[in-house]
């Protein structure tokens, strides 16, 4: 009888220590880009930081994606520039002023600022280059998963994007936008971030009155 009991608090002891045990980083990090990469649609605030040179300037947007390449991208401040509305439908891309009640027609938009500042501009970026790769970072306590990708005929301005991913809650935190150089020219921060809502694809039409 005793050497039942034995077996039995063996076996209990090795169920816990299995049940208790922490997945490894390569675990955490195929989970994390499992979910990802399975962003139909998210919305977000954006918060983004500008480097032109000579200043750093933030901007902050209602950021809007639809899978495969919908975007919208709302300014909600400065107030300058406040209701101005990029709006793109996957075919053409147009910006609204509505403090003047003009509509500006943008031709290369796979190429834009405001398309690499979209996760899902990085991802495609991300999943086809040769050169992706990812770390593990640790800032003020918490761990994240890097995702490094070259931007497929970058410039000098745009050539590398680093993304931030929570390790725990797996939420994009943050983008960075390097030059040929390596310096940063863009910072964008995600707040607010929603997975997969359903979006209608009338968001991603221009209509002004």
């Amino acid at each position: 009888m005793k050497y039942w009991k034995v077996v039995f608090i063996i076996i209990g002891t090795i169920y816990c220590l299995s049940a208790c045990r922490q997945p490894t980083d390569e675990e955490m990090y195929y989970k994390a880009q499992q979910k990802i990469s399975s962003i139909e649609s998210y919305q977000c605030t954006a918060k983004i930081y500008i480097d032109n040179g000579k200043e750093e300037v933030e901007y902050i947007f209602q950021q809007t994606f639809k899978a495969p390449n919908l975007y919208r991208l709302e300014v909600t401040a400065p107030s300058t520039l406040q209701g101005n509305l990029t709006i793109y439908n996957g075919k053409t891309a147009w910006v609204y002023h509505p403090s003047i009640n003009q509509v500006w027609k943008i031709d290369n938009f796979n190429q834009s600022q405001e398309q690499m500042m979209f996760i899902g501009h990085f991802l495609k970026n991300y999943m086809t280059s040769k050169e992706s790769i990812y770390e593990k970072e640790t800032l003020e306590g918490r761990e994240y998963f890097v995702f490094s990708a070259t931007i497929p005929g970058g410039t000098h301005y745009f050539s590398q994007q680093k993304l931030w991913v929570d390790k725990i809650e797996m939420i994009p935190q943050k983008l960075y936008i390097y030059d040929g150089k390596g310096n940063i020219r863009f910072r964008v921060y995600y707040e607010d971030f929603i997975y997969n809502p359903v979006l209608e694809e009338e968001l991603f039409h221009l209509s002004r009155p």
